[in-house]
């Protein structure tokens, strides 16, 4: 099953599967929302949080409007193998 909300190591490796967006590194995807060039979520400020680091939501149905299709079970499948290997 699908998550509604993505951390960003795993929107990472869907961007980055994407093909038209080179490698997409977590950075890349943080630089890119906290600038705006990114509308896939919502980052979250370190003083809303009480923590040292923003926090990033990022959701599903904003990453598949922007990627410009629906993510399937054999994307999250593909993805789980790739992060099982770190």
């Amino acid at each position: 099953m699908l998550p509604e909300v993505f951390k960003v190591p795993r929107a990472a490796k869907i961007l980055s599967g994407e093909g038209k967006y080179g490698k997409v590194t977590v950075q890349k995807v943080r630089m890119r929302m906290i600038n705006g060039i990114w509308p896939i979520g919502d980052v979250i400020p370190k003083e809303k949080t009480g923590s040292k680091e923003n926090a990033y939501d990022i959701y599903r149905w904003k990453l598949e409007a922007f990627i410009g299709r629906k993510l399937t079970e054999e994307d999250e499948r593909l993805i789980e193998e790739i992060i099982q290997e770190y």
